[in-house]
């Protein structure tokens, strides 16, 4: 062995470890995610969805004032009605309430084009919109 070899092997630096997983306070709440996981985490969404959806549809058509709107229903569910008659314009001067944007009434007209003229169709995007 030369003098430059010997020299080469005492100033060589030992390969580093591996360095430790890191072991932080989430990892050890949550663990680790493995792809097991993954069907799990869908299958939760789902239920939860599920059960959102039936809750919040879930007697939906039910509160009415004897088959009439309720409350600013009385106002707008008309008018989604009659935007969804006339191609998404109103046209009668009674109904110029303007402090719902068209959006809104859109929305209701949807339900109401779905359902038909009664609390499903009244509600149903709403509903489904949160």
């Amino acid at each position: 062995m030369t003098v430059l070899a010997a020299e080469d092997e005492a100033n060589r630096v030992p390969a580093p470890e591996p360095a430790p997983e890191e072991d932080s306070a989430l990892t050890r709440l949550t663990g680790k995610p493995m792809p097991a996981d993954r069907l799990r985490g869908w299958l939760v969404t789902a239920v939860v969805g599920l059960l959102g959806g039936f809750v919040r549809l879930w007697n939906l058509g039910w509160p009415t004032d004897h088959g009439t709107p309720v409350f600013d229903e009385k106002h707008y569910v008309p008018q989604a009605w009659q935007m969804l008659r006339n191609g998404g314009f109103e046209d009668n001067a009674g109904y110029e309430l303007t402090v719902h944007p068209p959006l809104g009434k859109s929305l209701i007209a949807v339900g109401e084009w779905l359902f038909g003229y009664n609390g499903w169709g009244w509600r149903f995007s709403a509903a489904v919109a949160g």
